[in-house]
This record gives structure tokens, C-alpha cells and sequence, in this order.
């Protein structure tokens, strides 16, 4: 029996235990087991020319086990079962993210991509889909193994040691990472919009706490005002990296993540204005090795009392946890206008062969230019003439006649797979602090309630970045930009920039005047987010393969987050609220927890909506046509 159905066993088991009443689960003297099971159902409402439809459906199972002999050791085990069912959204669900449409004109037009259908044929009449009508499980042992750890602290509390598979979390920011960096994040679900304890990636490390003040060592800080001093170092042999789906069309690398995948880029060339017809992308993973001390992560977190609050300086030499893009060459895909590789002769190109046919005076991208400017789209070999597609074999290929219009009997139907490595191996290296006070010099309001000031800072050394603007290969002193910046040597598509990220918040309990029977207060936060590039006059993309905007020199948001109990705490209303100022994206996510039926069942009612440019601006406006009303199911113990 697989390790997930004896997750939902156990879980149903504790359900049938006491249907009546509460149920804490099982705890004895020195150990504990609880868990919850959890079943959700959406409706997807605002897909272009679908009206309302049934939305992925998450399943929850988790148990988590934790034994403590004694006040020294704790042993924790902490698996969990996830699963999507994506349903049946129907044959006319289209991402409008397809390959460029060699009909269309200006090839702008994008060929169809069907996400969740109930067929998928994969032939020339029905190319360009994925049959997701299905549970999606998250259910390698990597995925399922949540928690796996042994903590040991000394008896006289001078140190902690814990050794496993966990996380952890720093920082002040809510929303939005700054200094929350330790664990990559899980995307392929909810995106970044969900809890961060559940977004945040486990991984096999080591973490040692040391108080000062057990240690005998803290006078010479106190003695400079810091008070109550501890560090915390952790080392993360484990090299992970963000998981993220993209909604890639090209058959020899099909991937989709449903309504949650991130966007197949539009591929255009700037110059003319034409979209890249007959490319696609293979795209690669290329990481650092999975265990080892060369691509280990090491975190330091100094931790102290000043100025009347919390303040940690902290220290982090990781790995990047998203991608550069790395162009690594192309295969000419003989046989198949439609980039299916299966069907077709391939014929592969190197990185020098692939760039030049792209790039160099007479290739691809000239041709591209030359029908923008009024050419004739296609000349037919058996006429004499050169088709589009045959540039880009550099020869290898002599009788390729483009996707759309036809040649003599000999010519054959081509196109071309762009071949890309997703980079990880390159190194993230961040300073920060943190700072959080409670103003009770500002007491205000009806119950004269003080706010609570959190600061945070990040400043990360060479960030890499993909670039929107480089040196054209071929013409000296001249750029090209956009997709065409992508299809060039790594050493001229990457570049650095240091980026200082700040946070300014502040919370507040609410009192609302003249509510007399107010029983709880109104938890508000709001914050304020700049991200300042150094070099971006250079011209840099935001995050490539999926989003082609530039990066700004000052990126800013805007956050507020708002909980209010109401009904001696039966009825939980939450918000939160993200507006990207530059790029105009507004994210709000409202929920509704009922807790009237006993700490064991928890419904909720959560509506989520972006609203952004389709496509662009990353990371609201990518998923603006992900707005869904979702309703779940926790029963937990």
C-alpha cells in the first residue's frame, strides 16, 4: 500500500474514532500524532469566452508525529498527500498562449494551446493540447515528506541542535519575500498566493542556535546595547530550487500546469513587428547537483534586543532559486510544420550553427524582416527560391519549405525547436536586517491601542539577469532585444545587477468607533515594498522564459492585510490586498473560515482575483485570468 493511502487511512480512522465530539488527537505522555484532511472545490470565472467552470480541486492529507523523551530531544515526523483534480473544463478552454500562427497576420496571431481537455488527439488537426483531465499528485517521497528531524537542546539551554528535513522562516514581510529565503517555494498549486508555511519547500539541512547570555559571552554585546543576544547558523547541503509549471505547446516538450501554469512568452521580433512563425522551445532544467558540500547553502541569523524592539542581521550564500535562460543551440524538425519532433527527421544545430542561422545577414530573422517590409512570404525550392526555414538549418537541410505554404513534391514541411537550459547554478548572496518595535509612545483609537513598526532589508550582491537589450552577434555596435535577446550566446544574454529590496510596515488591532459590542479587534497590516535595481538602465528582463517586461529602476507594491472575528470568533473574515504600483497588477484574496461546528471542521470560503495585463507583468498580471471562488473542507485533530 502506497504511503499516501495510509495517510487518508489514519485520517479517516481518527474521524470515525468520535464523529461527536472534539477530537485533539492522539497524544500521550511524551509523544503526539495529529493531522487534518482537506477537500476543495473551485469555479474558475473569468476565462475568456467560458463563463463559469469547475476549477482544480485540492486534497490535503497530512499527519504529523512528534515524540519528546524529555526536555533535551524532540523527534518529528510530518508527511502529507497532495492532490489536484483538474477538471473537465472542455475542448474550447484556450490559453491564447500558443506558437505564433504562420495564418495570422504579421504571424501574431498565437495557434491554439487547450489545457484540461477531455481528449487530446496530439495530431496535426489537434496539436496543440494536454490532457490534464485528471489528479495531479504530488506524491514522490520528496514531495510527501514534509518534516523528518531530531532536535537536541542542552540542559542548560546554552544551544540547540536540529538535524533533518525542515524549514524555516526570517524575516518581517508578509506577501512578499525579502529576507525570507532559506527554502524555495512550491508555485505549481496557488502560485505565490498561498500560506507561506505551505509554499515554502522543505530541505535536508542542519541548524545550530547558540544564547549568549547560557554561553557566558553575551556582556561585550550588551555592553554596546545589544540585549539577549543568540545566532543561528544553518548549512543546506540539499540544492533546490522553486517549482513552477510552464504552459509550454511545443510537442518534444510539452508541459502544463492547468490554470495555474505560467504563460508560454509570445515570441516577436521587435524590429519587424512579426511574430517568430514555426519556433518552438525545448526547455531543459539545468541544476546544481542534489547533495553536496560544493553547491551547499550556508544562513546566519544574529539576533538581539535594541531600541526598545527585535533586531536580526542576516547572512546568505545560496543558490538561485529561480532560472536564467540559456540558449544551447536548435533542432530543425524535418518532416513536421508543427514542431513535433516524434514525426519528423531532426536535425540538430549548435550553439555557434544555431545563432548564426538565426541572427547573420540572409538568415532567419532577416527573411522575417524582408516579408515585413512587403517580400513575398515563400519562395518554393522547386521554383529556385529560398524559404524561411532553410536559413535556419544553415544548410543542413536544403529542401525545408516553410509551415505554411507549400513546393514542389520534393520540398518537405519544417520548423525549429529553439533548445533552452532553466539555469540554477548560480549563486545568490544576500545581506539584510530586520527590525520590529512596538510604538507604544503612539497609543491612539478607542482602546488606545499602540501600533507595531517591522522594517526589513535585502541586499543582494550580482543578481543575474537575463537581458532584454544585448550586442548583436553580428552587426558591431548594434542591439537586439526582446524574444531575439534570448537566442544568443549566454556570455551576451546574462548580465548582474546588486538589488536593495526594503519593507516598512506597520500593524494595528482596530477598534471600531461606536461598534459597542466589538468583541475582538481588527487585525490590520499594511506595508510598503521598494525593490531598487542598480543597473537597470541596462536593460534587463524580469523573469525570463515567462515574463518579458523590463525590470524597473524602483519596483514598488503595496500591501494591506485585514482579519476580523466576529461572533465569539464563529466567523473569521480575512483579506489581503497586493497592488503592483508600476506594472498596475491588484491582487485580493478574500476568505471566510466558519467555526461553528467545534475545533474539528473548518469550512472556508475563499475568493481570489488578479487583475493585470494578460500575459505580462509579472507576478499578478500573468494570472489574470486565474480569478476563482473556491470552497474547502479541513477536518483536523
Amino acid at each position: 500500500m502506497k504511503y499516501y493511502r495510509i495517510l487518508l487511512g489514519l485520517i479517516f480512522t481518527s474521524m470515525v474514532y468520535d464523529a461527536n465530539a472534539d477530537f485533539s488527537g492522539w497524544n500521550g505522555e511524551d509523544w503526539s500524532l495529529h493531522g487534518r484532511l482537506r477537500q476543495g472545490v473551485s469555479l474558475l470565472y473569468d476565462l475568456e469566452e467560458e463563463g463559469g467552470v469547475t476549477g482544480p480541486s485540492n486534497t490535503t492529507a497530512e499527519l504529523k508525529f512528534s515524540y519528546r523523551p524529555n526536555s533535551s530531544w524532540t523527534f518529528i515526523a510530518n508527511a502529507w498527500y497532495r492532490a489536484d483534480l483538474s477538471a473537465s473544463i472542455g475542448d474550447d478552454f484556450d490559453t491564447g498562449q500558443g506558437l505564433q500562427d504562420p495564418t495570422s497576420p504579421g504571424f501574431n496571431g498565437r495557434l491554439p494551446f487547450r489545457l484540461n481537455t477531455t481528449s487530446c488527439a496530439g495530431t496535426l488537426a489537434d496539436p496543440f493540447c494536454s490532457d490534464l483531465d485528471g489528479i495531479r499528485r504530488f506524491d514522490d517521497i520528496d514531495e510527501v515528506l514534509r518534516e523528518l528531524s531530531i532536535k537536541y537542546r542542552d540542559p542548560k539551554s546554552r544551544y540547540t541542535v536540529k538535524v533533518g528535513k525542515f524549514q524555516r522562516g526570517w524575516g518581517q514581510s508578509d506577501g512578499l519575500r525579502l529576507l525570507d529565503i532559506l527554502n524555495a517555494q512550491d508555485l505549481r498549486e496557488r502560485f505565490a498566493f498561498r500560506d507561506s508555511d505551505e509554499l515554502r519547500i522543505p530541505a535536508w539541512m542542519a541548524s545550530v542556535d547558540f544564547n549568549f547570555n547560557r554561553l557566558g559571552i553575551a556582556a561585550p554585546f550588551e555592553a554596546l546595547g545589544m540585549k539577549r543576544p543568540t545566532l543561528e547558523f544553518n548549512i543546506t547541503p540539499e540544492s533546490t530550487h522553486s517549482q513552477f509549471v510552464i504552459n509550454n505547446p511545443t510537442p518534444s516538450s510539452l508541459t502544463a500546469g492547468g490554470i495555474y501554469g505560467l504563460p508560454f512568452p509570445e515570441l516577436k521580433d521587435p524590429v519587424s513587428g512579426y511574430g517568430l512563425v514555426g519556433i518552438g522551445a525545448n526547455l531543459t532544467d539545468k541544476t546544481p547537483e542534489d547533495f553536496g558540500f560544493e553547491d551547499a547553502e550556508y544562513s546566519m541569523r544574529f539576533r538581539f534586543d535594541a531600541l526598545g524592539g527585535e533586531v536580526t542581521v542576516n547572512a546568505f550564500y545560496g543558490m538561485q532559486d529561480l532560472p536564467l535562460v540559456e540558449f544551447t543551440g536548435a533542432n530543425v524538425v524535418a518532416g513536421s510544420a508543427l514542431n513535433n519532433e516524434a514525426l519528423a527527421t531532426v536535425v540538430p544545430l549548435d550553439l555557434a550553427n544555431a545563432t548564426g542561422a538565426i541572427h547573420a545577414p540572409g538568415g532567419y530573422l532577416s527573411w522575417l524582416r524582408s516579408v515585413a517590409a512587403g517580400s513575398p512570404i515563400a519562395f518554393p525550392l522547386s521554383n529556385g527560391g529560398v524559404a524561411p526555414l532553410s536559413a535556419i538549418s544553415a544548410g543542413a537541410l536544403t529542401n525545408c519549405i516553410d509551415p505554411v505554404f507549400g513546393g514542389a513534391e520534393r520540398d518537405i514541411p519544417c520548423s525549429v525547436n529553439a533548445n533552452f537550459n532553466l539555469d540554477y547554478e548560480h549563486r545568490q548572496k544576500v545581506l539584510g536586517f530586520s527590525f520590529g518595535r512596538d510604538m507604544a509612545e503612539f497609543e491612539f483609537g478607542p482602546k488606545d491601542v499602540s501600533p507595531t513598526l517591522r522594517l526589513e532589508m535585502a541586499y543582494e550582491f550580482n543578481k543575474p539577469f537575463n537581458r532584454s537589450v544585448a550586442a548583436d552577434p553580428f552587426v558591431p555596435g548594434a542591439t537586439v532585444s526582446g524574444s531575439n535577446a534570448l537566442v544568443i550566446a549566454p556570455s551576451l544574454a546574462y548580465t548582474e545587477s546588486d538589488v536593495l529590496s526594503t519593507m516598512i510596515g506597520f500593524d494595528y488591532a482596530l477598534w471600531i468607533p461606536g461598534w459597542d459590542t466589538q468583541m475582538k479587534s481588527i487585525f490590520t497590516s499594511f506595508q510598503f515594498f521598494n525593490f531598487h535595481t542598480f543597473d537597470a538602465d541596462d536593460g534587463l528582463l524580469q523573469q525570463a522564459p515567462y515574463g518579458f517586461d523590463t525590470v524597473s529602476k524602483d519596483a514598488q507594491f503595496v500591501t494591506f492585510l485585514w482579519n476580523m472575528p466576529v461572533m465569539h470568533e464563529s466567523l473569521v473574515f480575512e483579506g489581503l490586498f497586493i497592488r503592483d504600483v508600476d506594472n498596475h497588477g491588484t491582487f485580493y484574496r478574500q476568505r471566510v473560515d466558519f467555526q461553528f461546528f467545534g475545533s474539528n471542521l473548518r469550512p472556508r470560503l475563499e475568493w481570489i482575483t488578479y487583475s493585470g495585463n494578460k500575459g505580462q507583468n509579472a507576478p499578478i498580471g500573468i494570472l489574470d485570468q486565474s480569478d476563482s471562488i473556491e470552497f474547502s473542507l479541513t477536518y483536523q485533530f
